[in-house]
C-alpha cells in the first residue's frame, strides 16, 4: 500500500531517468557524495549540481531520492538546453523539492523493458 505522504504531485523527465516528486524523503537515508545520478544507456552520465543524491535501489523501478535545492541543474550530452558549455552538455533547470528517483520503463510486448536513451 502507497503511503499517502509521498504522492506524487509532478514529475519531471531526464532521458530515461524520472524524478517524481514526494513530500517527504525516507528515514535512514545517507547522501552520497557524487555529481552523478546514473550512467545513462549510452555511456551518457546524468549529472548535476547544487542538490541531494540518496542512491538505495528500492525495486527494478526506483533507485533512489534527491533533494533539488535552490539554482538545482541537472546535466547531460542530450537532453536540456544548449548554453553553449565546453564540455558539451546540456542544462535543465530541476524545481527544489524532494523527489524519488525512478528509471523510465515501458509496456511491450515482451513485457516491461528499461526505456532506452
Amino acid at each position: 500500500m502507497q503511503n499517502i505522504s509521498r504522492v506524487a504531485s509532478k514529475a519531471v523527465r531526464h532521458g530515461d531517468l524520472l524524478f517524481v516528486q514526494i513530500k517527504s524523503l525516507p528515514k535512514g537515508l545517507k547522501e552520497k557524495k557524487t555529481k552523478i545520478i546514473m550512467n545513462g544507456t549510452h555511456g551518457h552520465d546524468h549529472s548535476f549540481e547544487n542538490g541531494k543524491l540518496y542512491l538505495q535501489e528500492k525495486d527494478n523501478f526506483v533507485i533512489g531520492y534527491f533533494e533539488a535545492l535552490k539554482d538545482c541543474k541537472l546535466f547531460h550530452l542530450e537532453h536540456g538546453q544548449d548554453v553553449g558549455r565546453v564540455d558539451g552538455l546540456r542544462e535543465a533547470v530541476l524545481p527544489v523539492g524532494l523527489y524519488e528517483l525512478r528509471v523510465q520503463h515501458e509496456d511491450t510486448n515482451e513485457g516491461m523493458v528499461q526505456v532506452l536513451d
